[in-house]
């Protein structure tokens, strides 16, 4: 499961339910099964075999506090001179933003969020190989940033002027005096101009207006800014293939494992024939819980896990999926349990089932919630 509380929990009335039924043997062995959350089922098995890893018998785990320390400290230093130089440029064209305490600032540190997210789903997803990525970031970037055309800048510069002076609403007004003080237009400059909407009688005052507001719509797809962004793609992706090395050295220098080493080192060890016979002969049945929070990897160990059983069995539902943050994946779970919409006897699945029953709320408030919530998941079935 995913928290240490969900695990006492589960632990817990496995043992009442045992004792219900007068299996005092079998509730007094739940100590030997492994109950725990994701990370430290996986640590418990890497501490076990380190010596089929090639590592060392005293790894200390790297909590993830330390991680994200190691890694905001670590980014500081990692860009060199001449890519700061390209990212302020790049901060200059398009001026990024995030919000703080609700608050829009300007956000010149854009580059290392994006650095971060990059590290983050590589460990996640386990990709080694980024050229795919930087290939369809790149493609991706094509498809949208395929133009053209060109603005006049000073003929639309003399426009916009005459439309101040008969703009009737202020925060329009606001917004043209302050991209005619870009200069010259860049990008956020430009999108302001394509996104203006004069009401029609102001249209008719000034015949050019159109005209330079549906050239800006086209100029902010200009390939122009497409070439920025795929530096700035080849780039972030570079900085992270050399973070990830750094970041490797360290661990393996200071003895550290973070909770992306211990996942991807127990998928490693269930293919070792040593921890193949030892999961055969001691447990019969893997349960998962709270599946819908599954992560790429986590599917492929209960994926592996299951192969290893007499059975196995997954609980979720992608209504309460919560941690998207962490990695978890709707689509590739949706697509998992598509597969057990009829069963499939070759691979030894059986048809999924719905749970019925809701022992958490009132009948008429699970209605009301069916009632509005079937046209949102209108992928998944009634029951």
């Amino acid at each position: 499961t995913f928290t240490d509380l969900a695990a006492a929990e589960f632990l817990e009335k496995a043992r009442e339910t045992l004792l219900k039924k007068n299996l005092h043997d079998a509730a007094s062995q739940l100590e030997t099964a492994a109950i725990g959350t994701v990370h430290s089922v996986a640590f418990s098995f890497v501490r076990r075999y380190w010596y089929l890893l090639g590592r060392g018998a005293s790894d200390n785990v790297m909590s993830e506090s330390d991680r994200n320390f190691f890694i905001n400290q670590s980014l500081a230093g990692i860009a060199s001179e001449e890519d700061i130089l390209f990212f302020r440029k790049l901060m200059n064209e398009f001026v990024f933003y995030k919000f703080d305490d609700d608050l829009k600032k300007e956000n010149d540190e854009f580059w290392k969020e994006d650095l971060k997210d990059v590290l983050d789903k590589s460990d996640q997803f386990e990709i080694n190989d980024l050229q795919e990525s930087i290939k369809r970031s790149k493609d991706f970037i094509d498809k949208i940033f395929n133009d053209e055309t060109t603005l006049n800048e000073n003929k639309a510069r003399i426009v916009l002027e005459r439309y101040l002076v008969i703009c009737g609403d202020k925060k329009r007004k606001e917004n043209v005096e302050k991209l005619l003080k870009s200069k010259p237009l860049n990008y956020e400059s430009l999108f302001s101009i394509a996104v203006l909407k004069p009401v029609k009688c102001e249209i008719t005052q000034i015949n050019e207006l159109s005209s330079v507001i549906s050239t800006a719509q086209r100029v902010v797809r200009s390939k122009k800014y497409g070439t920025m962004l795929k530096e700035y793609v080849e780039r972030i992706f570079a900085l992270a293939l050399k973070w990830q090395q750094e970041f490797r050295d360290y661990k393996a220098k200071n003895r550290l494992i973070d909770y992306n080493d211990m996942e991807r080192l127990f998928l490693e060890l269930l293919n070792k024939a040593e921890v193949e016979e030892e999961i055969k002969g001691r447990y019969r049945h893997v349960f998962v819980d709270e599946f819908q929070d599954s992560s790429p990897i986590q599917v492929k160990i209960f994926d592996r896990l299951s192969e290893l059983v007499e059975k196995s069995t997954w609980v979720g539902d992608p209504k309460q999926a919560i941690y998207a943050f962490r990695g978890s994946d709707a689509v590739l779970i949706k697509a998992i349990t598509d597969l057990f919409e009829s069963g499939d006897e070759k691979r030894c699945l059986r048809s999924r089932e719905a749970l019925q029953t809701s022992y958490r709320s009132r009948k008429k408030l699970v209605e009301l919630t069916n009632y509005v919530f079937s046209r949102s998941f209108c992928d998944m079935r009634p029951e």
